[in-house]
């Protein structure tokens, strides 16, 4: 977690890369040490970046957050935490000065079980509607609870595109070379790799989580015609240098780094991507 000074700080820091030309990817921690990683891909794109909150937990008012930044062309860019009283959450957002848009945002009661979240994810996805992120919150007071998810989705209003989605199952048997095989037959149909997700099969009573299985989440924009192909390379634990040398391998090959791809049993591999992107 983070103070509201570092939390500044942080997007202090982005915003300084933005002007460079850099775009922020995500965080790295290796050997403890938290480093921010940052990629030019020749687009031209410049970003600014603010923070927004505290988000209350129980995320009333969270849909309006959203619409006023969304109106103010800033579309979410990620979540993070101080390390304050009851550790509050703060928004992320991120806005591109050479295209400028505005966004609309959109809220559903999310179900952790994956042919329900699909078919969520595709009902939203029809309507130009692109999965953002999800939420985990108790509405309540202390005796009574009543716990709910949320999946917020955003729709740029100067894109027309829609959007589809499948899961693919990560189980124990997975290996690196059926799970490059997988990846990259996804992509040769133009899906793009977004990560995994831990949700469960509807067994019974009750949303069971099989500790053996992950789902890896895919979409396709409909706008996007062209292949993507995917490489998988080892984690690096030694320290960010070396993570950085090998994601400039990959960019020099035009691949970009789209994240962490875990393996069974609890093995990790980087995944980097060419072709077209998702996002905002």
């Amino acid at each position: 977690m983070d103070s509201i000074s570092d939390l500044n700080k942080f997007v202090e820091l982005l915003n300084t890369q933005a002007a460079r030309g850099n775009t922020w990817v995500g965080s790295a921690i290796i050997n403890r040490v938290i480093s921010e990683i940052f990629v030019n891909d020749n687009t031209g794109a410049t970003y600014q970046y603010l923070i927004d909150g505290p988000i209350k937990k129980n995320f009333t008012g969270l849909a309006t957050a959203l619409d006023i930044r969304g109106a103010q062309g800033y579309a979410y860019a990620g979540s993070r935490f101080s390390n304050g009283e009851n550790g509050e959450m703060y928004l992320l957002y991120r806005k591109n000065i050479k295209k400028p848009t505005t966004y609309t945002y959109q809220i559903t009661d999310f179900i952790d079980e994956y042919e329900a979240a699909l078919k969520d994810f595709n009902a939203q996805g029809t309507r130009g509607f692109s999965y953002s992120f999800s939420l985990y919150a108790t509405d309540t007071d202390l005796f009574n609870p009543i716990i709910r998810n949320f999946g917020v989705y955003i729709k740029n209003a100067s894109d027309t595109a829609t959007y589809s989605y499948e899961y693919k199952t990560v189980s124990n048997s997975s290996t690196r070379e059926s799970a490059l095989a997988e990846i990259n037959a996804m992509g040769q149909k133009s899906f793009i790799w977004h990560g995994q997700d831990r949700l469960c099969f509807r067994a019974g009573f009750g949303c069971n989580v099989d500790p053996a299985f992950r789902f890896s989440r895919y979409s396709k924009v409909s706008t996007n015609s062209g292949g993507i192909s995917y490489e998988l390379a080892d984690t690096i634990s030694t320290n960010a240098a070396n993570l950085i040398t090998q994601m400039n391998h990959y960019a020099a090959r035009g691949y970009l780094y789209a994240g962490t791809y875990q393996l069974w049993p609890a093995i990790n591999v980087n995944a980097y991507y060419k072709g077209p992107s998702v996002g905002f």
